[in-house]
This record gives structure tokens, sequence and C-alpha cells, in this order.
């Protein structure tokens, strides 16, 4: 039975070679050194029956081999799955969730169009161009306090009329 000493001294000594196999295979730095890690693991966990170090330090390589061989495999496979989910049918929304849609936006729009222009302004400011309520009341020359009042009356207004449209929120 091997040290995990004897195996940490084969790694040190052969990292490089090591992961200039895995690169070689792989074509990415990164990866490879992935691989050698992988590999170093799989030999930790498994223990082989070997006092040998040489033997130790070929099995390091082989194992080295096998996992970036592994790891390109799988790589492969992965834009076959991806060619797969792209001739999936797009999950848009379908043509009657459009139109119910549309058909929200037509009575918002018009319900808008119902409020006074201040409490108008203040709704499409607020929510269109995400202005906070001091902002507004510069951009308006009006207090701070009767923006938050307008906005919230607005708003009571706005679902009233929505309502009656037959919209609920």
């Amino acid at each position: 039975m091997f040290s995990a000493d004897t195996l940490q001294q084969a790694l040190v000594q052969d990292y490089g070679r090591l992961c200039t196999l895995a690169n070689k295979i792989l074509r990415d730095s990164h990866l490879a050194q992935d691989a050698v890690q992988e590999s170093w693991l799989r030999l930790n966990r498994a223990r082989p029956d070997t006092t040998d170090a040489e033997k130790l330090r070929h099995l390091l390589l082989v194992t080295v081999r096998h996992t970036a061989l592994n790891m390109r495999r799988s790589r492969r496979a992965e834009p076959a799955e991806d060619a797969v989910f792209a001739a999936l049918p797009d999950a848009g929304p379908l043509p009657q969730e459009k139109l119910e849609r549309s058909e929200a936006v037509r009575c918002l729009l018009a319900a808008m169009q119902a409020l006074e222009e201040t409490d108008r302004a203040i709704l499409q400011l607020q929510y269109g161009q995400g202005m906070t309520g001091a902002q507004i009341a510069a951009a308006l020359g009006l207090h701070a306090a009767t923006v938050r009042q307008r906005s919230r009356r607005a708003r009571q207004k706005l679902k009233q009329l929505l309502e009656q449209e037959g919209l609920t929120l």
C-alpha cells in the first residue's frame, strides 16, 4: 500500500508534465489543471496497491490521460444538448396571451388619459422614469408631500378606472 506522501511527491515532481499532457488533450490550461487535480483525488481515494514510486508516477500519468479524455468527451456532448434546446419552439407568449396583454395595455393607456394632467405626469415620472418623489417635486415645482399625496390618489383613481373596465390588479 502506498502512502499519501508518495503520491503527493509524484504529483509535485511531475506536475508540469501532467499538465502538459492534459493540455494537449483538452486544449485548455485551466481544464488541464482540473484534470490533474481530479486524477490526484481519484488515486488518493482508490489507494492503489503499490509501493513503487515509478509505478505510482506511471499510474498518475495514465489516470491524468484518462481523466482528460473523459473531460474532452463530456465537453463535446454539450453542443449536441444545445442543438436540442435550440430546436425546441420558443417559449414566448401565446397569441391569446399577447392579445390579452395588448388589451390590458390599451385599457391602462385609456385610464391614464382620464387622469388629470399633473397626476398623469407624476405617475409617468414615478413609474416610467423611475424618479423619486423629491425629484418629481423639483421637476414639477411642487412640494414633496403634495407629490406623494397626488401619486397615491392617482393610483387609487387608476385602480378604480381599470376595475370598471374589468381588469383587476
